[in-house]
């Protein structure tokens, strides 16, 4: 038996492949070319357009199964012949040119989809080599038990709306302040920030990691890092991550902006 024409990909799912990929191309270069002529009008109106984009090339996978399954004709029901030339896709590569052998093209395909696949194992393994992070970061942290800091996250909870405010520790394995926990949320600060900061800079400090938290960031970075580990080599992908983070990043510094009636500057 030839093993290269046993693992050959069905022809249905080549098509399936690449519809989705001309999709994702397409919602992508709309989302990028649009955020670019908005780009004189609010960070959240921009990042709007982006988490919708985000959002198709999130559940395009889904959408485009159920599409060929409600286009395809049901066993007992009358078909319609449909002329080769009419296809959007007729080229697909012939995966049994000779009794159990594949062409060169179907060769290439096969190489190209197990590359595509063994990258998506590697950033998935990274994804979650990425929690054992957080579980680091987690385990020597201390409930913080500064009256400033306690009374500053409840400002920042009244202000943003939350129901209650969230749990913030202390750590000596981080240098900045970060937000965990997608069903606890809680505010980690470095362990020297209590002392070092003054009352308005921790003021904003907190305010702007809450307001990542009032926003359910930590989900949306959750689906684009999914979305990132399925089309890790699409650069329109690539590019509408970073866009989402930096909007994301300019809309909390809003809120900073707001409460301390400053001026801001625009992430790059």
């Amino acid at each position: 038996m030839n093993l290269l024409a046993f693992w050959a990909p069905h022809p249905g799912t080549v098509l399936f492949i690449l519809n989705l990929i001309l999709q994702v191309t397409l919602a992508t270069s709309v989302g990028w070319l649009l955020v670019a002529l908005l780009r004189r009008r609010s960070a959240l109106l921009r990042y709007e357009v982006q988490l919708s984009v985000l959002l198709f090339v999130f559940f395009a996978p889904l959408t485009t199964w159920a599409a060929e399954k409600l286009l395809t004709p049901q066993a007992g029901l009358p078909r319609t012949t449909v002329q080769p030339q009419a296809l959007m896709i007729t080229d697909i590569p012939s995966l049994d040119a000779q009794p159990g052998a594949m062409n060169w093209k179907g060769i290439v395909l096969l190489c190209v989809l197990s590359l595509w696949v063994a990258g998506s194992i590697f950033f998935f393994t990274r994804f979650i080599r990425g929690f054992n992070t957080i579980r680091q970061i987690r385990r020597p942290s201390r409930p913080v038990r500064i009256p400033r800091i306690k009374e500053a996250v409840e400002h920042a909870t009244e202000q943003l709306g939350l129901r209650k405010p969230p749990k913030v520790y202390t750590s000596p394995r981080v240098h900045a302040p970060i937000t965990l926990g997608f069903f606890r949320p809680m505010l980690i600060l470095p362990e020297s920030m209590a002392q070092d900061q003054n009352d308005k800079a921790l003021q904003g400090i907190i305010l702007h990691e809450v307001a990542h938290i009032a926003r359910r960031d930590l989900w949306v970075g959750l689906v684009h890092s999914v979305v990132g580990i399925l089309y890790w080599w699409h650069p329109l992908v690539r590019r509408l991550e970073r866009d989402l983070i930096g909007l994301r990043e300019e809309i909390c510094d809003s809120y900073v902006c707001k409460a301390t009636r400053r001026g801001c500057t625009p992430h790059p």
